[in-house]
């Protein structure tokens, strides 16, 4: 099987916690982290989960999509 079926979900879900505790740490102390962290996080889970979908949908074309970035 290819890694990124194993790969995918595990970043999307490390991504996912990023943004949990970005939260987490806004609410105790607002000038810890800015926000422009949480919307890269954001920006990056939505890619990999994009990228997921189209590997379910079309293998192809994610493989080339990938390969071109």
């Amino acid at each position: 099987m290819n890694i990124l079926w194993y790969f995918v979900p595990v970043a999307s879900f490390i991504n996912f916690q990023c943004i949990y505790l970005h939260y987490v740490t806004e609410l105790l102390n607002p000038e810890r982290l800015p926000l422009s962290f949480l919307q890269l996080y954001s920006l990056l889970t939505i890619i990999i989960i994009m990228i997921y979908l189209g590997f379910l949908k079309n293998y192809d074309m994610s493989a080339n999509i990938l390969s071109k970035l």
